[in-house]
């Protein structure tokens, strides 16, 4: 991948763009400051029961998956495996407190809990030399 830097952003609130040698963006920094994960594919979840779903604009970086009904795991599958397995950290996406463990390696993430079905999480990962 090459570092390139665009005068002429495509988003119009972007204030940089890290793409790979074809341009693809990788990443976007927002004028606002935020950053902003790309992706060229959504990574795939797969539960322990039901029929889990992952949020459109999720990526191997950040992004929401709902577990299915019952689950007690849900295993992400990266779009692109790491070099080494990275840092994640995730959430239940609601009111009430849910236990997470979360396992990686250098293709899945593996979030783990008694009280997951049905329930939305968001997560992050971030890679790191060890």
């Amino acid at each position: 991948n090459l570092f390139r830097a665009y005068d002429n952003l495509t988003a119009p609130d972007s204030i940089l763009v890290v793409a790979s040698n074809s341009g693809t963006a990788m990443f976007t920094i927002a004028s606002s400051g935020h950053v902003i994960s790309k992706n060229d594919g959504i990574p795939t979840i797969a539960c322990t029961a039901g029929s889990p779903t992952i949020e459109t604009g999720s990526t191997d970086v950040a992004g929401e998956f709902t577990a299915g009904a019952a689950a007690t795991a849900c295993t992400l599958t990266f779009k692109k495996p790491w070099t080494t397995a990275p840092a994640c950290m995730g959430a239940a996406d609601s009111a009430t407190g849910i236990a997470l463990g979360i396992q990686t390696t250098t293709t899945t993430a593996v979030f783990n809990s008694a009280t997951m079905g049905a329930v939305s999480f968001n997560y992050i990962c971030i890679g790191f030399n060890n």
